[in-house]
């Protein structure tokens, strides 16, 4: 039987006779078995001189003796196999008939578990909460432990702080004894406070001016800057005007000139007009006078239609006189034709 199998099988199995050594395991067998399997199968080698002749019948029966063997072997291995099979069936059948109560048992158990889980959960969770309660009075008791030490850790500090400062107070109440106007030592530190806040008020007011004159000065000098740079740019304009002015002076004086020299030549063309259109006037009248035009349909001022009639007249004359040369001509050639004629 094997060493490692469970109670159950050994207590079923203590009465049965194994087909194995004691305290072997199976697979142990099968494995000496197959090493004498192996073993058997091996060749032995022996001296040139102790060696049978090999011939075809010695084989055969070599082979025969390891054949029986083998058989032998193999036989008795299958019952050792159908045996241990046997016992293995019956202890699995064994097997499946304790599940097999143990299922039909399970139900009752698991109710009996099911409770007695509630139970352990409903006695932890009261654990839980008075464990919780406890450990909020703990850490509450333990707060007011440590307030307790700061409680008097402060009143440590004060009472050294009253310690400390009670001559202050023997000052105060001997201040207070000695003025009249003092009625307790509140008053004193009333005053004391009163005149610190008014000379921080002044500090601040002081402070603040200051900072308005500090600004002042920065922005007047800002303000000169910036008007220096604004007068610098303002003389430069202030020089190009002043050349701008007096190229516009020259150029007014040069117009002046040339309106002067306008002006003379428009009074001598003026006068020259003046001298035309009288002459216009007159030529106009001698001419109206020689063709004897008494009623003329031309005003004294309208030069052109003069001018036109002059211009007609000129023609007309014109015309009149290139006719009398001719005349003269003619006439010159008949005299001279008839001068010679008489010659002859």
């Amino acid at each position: 039987m094997d060493p490692d199998a469970p109670e159950f099988l050994k207590k079923e199995n203590a009465g049965k006779k194994s087909v194995l050594p004691k305290g072997e395991l199976p697979h142990k067998a099968v494995s000496e078995q197959f090493a004498t399997s192996q073993f058997f199968k091996q060749t032995k080698v022996y001296p040139e001189w102790d060696l049978p002749s090999v011939t075809p019948a010695y084989n055969l029966m070599v082979v025969k003796k390891e054949l029986q063997k083998t058989e032998k072997i193999l036989e008795e291995k299958r019952k050792e196999n159908k045996q241990y099979r046997d016992l293995l069936d019956s202890e699995w059948a064994t097997l499946r008939q304790k599940q097999k109560e143990v299922m039909e048992s399970f139900p009752n158990h698991q109710t009996f578990i099911i409770e007695n889980e509630k139970k352990r959960e409903r006695a932890e969770h009261v654990i839980k909460v008075e464990k919780e309660k406890q450990e909020k009075f703990d850490s509450s008791i333990n707060e007011l432990k440590e307030k307790i030490k700061e409680s008097l850790k402060i009143r440590d500090v004060m009472q050294s702080y009253v310690d400390q400062y009670k001559i202050y107070e023997d000052y105060l109440k001997s201040v207070v004894e000695s003025l009249p106007e003092f009625n307790s030592i509140r008053e004193v530190i009333d005053r004391y406070r009163t005149l610190i806040s008014v000379e921080r008020e002044l500090e601040e007011r002081k402070g603040a001016e200051v900072a308005a004159m500090e600004g002042y000065r920065k922005s007047m000098v800002e303000l000169t800057v910036s008007k220096s740079q604004e007068m610098m740019v303002l003389n430069n304009k202030l020089i190009e005007l002043q050349s701008s002015h007096e190229r516009a002076s020259n150029q007014l004086n040069w117009f002046q000139d040339m309106l002067s020299v306008i002006d003379a030549n428009a009074s001598r063309l003026f006068v020259e007009h003046s001298i035309v259109k009288a002459a216009i006037l007159n030529l106009f009248k001698e001419l109206c006078k020689f063709k004897r035009l008494h009623h003329i349909s031309v005003k004294e001022n309208d030069y052109e239609a003069q001018l036109k009639f002059i211009k007609t007249s000129y023609q007309e004359l014109l015309k009149i006189a290139n006719i009398a040369k001719a005349q003269e001509v003619s006439d010159e050639q008949s005299i001279m034709a008839n001068l010679s004629f008489d010659s002859n």
